[in-house]
């Protein structure tokens, strides 16, 4: 079984491209989607940073090192982007994972390596 998907990814070009052609507004594009202007907002910036490609769907979860998870937090922290912005940069689907990793972050919970799957990445040190 596959993922769920609201919009398609034509839609969400339709309505990005909408928006950068001023015909219309975040508030007006949402209503017609019956959904929250933010939303067209993250579209709009994932579309500018991306292109199409940012809209494409994924088969399976991304996988993600502990590493890379401790970078992006660190970036937050430091100030270097905001959820989405660190989305964008670097192209993790949803702001709210970052989100995630932060408040593990900061109530010292341990950022793991994963796989898809539901398999955590254990490595032996001897």
């Amino acid at each position: 079984m596959g993922r769920k998907i609201k919009y398609t990814k034509e839609l969400k070009i339709q309505i990005v491209k909408r928006y950068l052609s001023e015909e219309s507004s975040y508030e007006l594009l949402a209503k017609e989607i019956d959904s929250a202007s933010a939303v067209v907002c993250r579209w709009v910036k994932k579309y500018q940073t991306l292109g199409e490609n940012a809209f494409d769907t994924l088969k399976t979860n991304s996988s993600y090192t502990k590493e890379f998870k401790t970078q992006v937090v660190i970036d937050y922290l430091n100030g270097i982007g905001s959820y989405n912005e660190l989305a964008n940069k670097y192209s993790i689907p949803s702001h709210e994972t970052i989100r995630k990793w932060v408040n593990d972050y900061n109530s010292h919970i341990g950022l793991k390596d994963y796989l898809p799957g539901g398999k955590e990445i254990y490595k032996c040190i001897y």
